[in-house]
């Protein structure tokens, strides 16, 4: 028994030892790294606002029909290009196609009345001057004349009566075939499809759009604080960022709204676009407001881990790591918003690979 108690004791001690080894081996080693170091300090950089800001198609329509008839066919899909003068959308209307072979009849109607209205009037034009030439030398009665002239009078009222005819037959046709002309609708720019609304064989009307349609250039909108409204000015450059897909260009503001919105205190401004937008985006407009004192550290001692952002604070010659917001980027390296506070030092570069605890031996 003593034996046994022995033996279990001994085999407790080495699981002891060996769980102390592995938590030894485990234990991450502490390295020494060679890097430079900088104290944080506050430079006098540009100051600027950010604001939030959609993009949007420089023109944008929407496709509405001005007659009443059938969707025949929507010829262009959301995203699809379009050049001006191209056909978007087909409407039939059965009720315009019996008017225009109404109006058709009318014309070729009106048009054989004035063919006989002239035939009648060249032959009473001519009876008249017979009649005219008898009379001066009294070969028929003055009443024979009297009722050729009204013949005559009457001829001529007759292909003024069919002209007029004529004319109202061809405005009738005219006026068809110009609502004709509306069951096609064709783009009134260059452009792309950005919405459609309806689908081919649902019923067209005036007021009911088809299509939602806009230029491949863009603009982009911001709403800004009343508080920069005088500081503001068309020509101004601006930044303009989309963080969807990692883009940052320069613009220009176009567009100045005079007036101030009284619920949000705020007024719009527009500015140029890019090709690299997208209608829709959200994007952040940028806006200079002058210079002001900010942290500012070398590009090269900002690490992401992850999510984060972080950078490392030398304490009592250890390295230890510290999440920050930062800001704009500058020629001379980063803004630190929070994180790092001025007279800290901080690893300047030779960062990317540091951990926690890492001595650091300052170059």
């Amino acid at each position: 028994m003593r034996r046994v108690v022995i033996l279990f004791a001994a085999l407790l001690f080495a699981a002891a030892c060996g769980d102390g080894k592995k938590e030894e081996a485990a234990k991450p080693q502490v390295r020494t790294v060679k890097a430079r170091t900088a104290v944080a300090a506050k430079a006098e950089v540009p100051s600027s606002r950010t604001f939030s800001a959609t993009v949007s198609s420089d023109k944008t329509a929407l496709i509405i029909p001005k007659i009443v008839g059938y969707i025949e066919s929507v010829n262009f899909a959301p995203g699809d290009s379009f050049k001006k003068g191209d056909l978007l959308v087909s409407i039939k209307s059965g009720e315009l196609e019996e008017k225009k072979r109404f109006a058709e009849s009318s014309v070729a109607e009106a048009e054989t009345g004035l063919r006989q209205a002239e035939v009648n009037l060249t032959l009473a034009e001519k009876t008249f001057q017979r009649y005219s030439n008898l009379i001066r030398n009294n070969s028929v009665s003055r009443q024979e004349y009297d009722q050729i002239e009204a013949q005559y009078s009457l001829a001529q009222e007759q292909v003024r009566q069919a002209a007029t005819k004529k004319r109202q037959a061809e405005a009738m046709l005219a006026e068809v075939n110009t609502y004709l002309s509306y069951t096609g609708i064709r783009a009134p720019f260059d452009g792309i499809v950005l919405e459609k609304l309806v689908d081919a064989g649902n019923l067209a009307a005036p007021g009911s759009p088809i299509l939602k349609i806009g230029s491949k250039e863009t603009v982009v909108y911001a709403y800004i604080n009343e508080s920069l409204f005088n500081s503001l000015n068309t020509g101004m450059k601006a930044a303009v960022e989309a963080e969807s897909i990692n883009f940052r260009c320069e613009s220009e503001i176009t567009e100045i709204s005079p007036d101030i919105d009284s619920a949000t205190r705020n007024f719009r401004i527009k500015l140029n676009g890019n090709d690299s937008f997208v209608t829709g985006m959200y994007v952040k407009v940028i806006l200079p407001t002058g210079t002001g004192e900010k942290i500012v550290v070398p590009s090269t001692a900002v690490v992401q881990r992850g999510q984060l952002t972080v950078i490392f604070v030398v304490k009592d010659a250890r390295a230890d790591m510290r999440i920050v917001k930062t800001g704009q980027s500058f020629a001379e390296g980063v803004e630190i918003i929070s994180g790092l506070s001025e007279g800290e030092t901080y690893v300047a570069d030779n960062a990317s690979s540091l951990r926690t605890g890492d001595i650091i031996e300052a170059m």
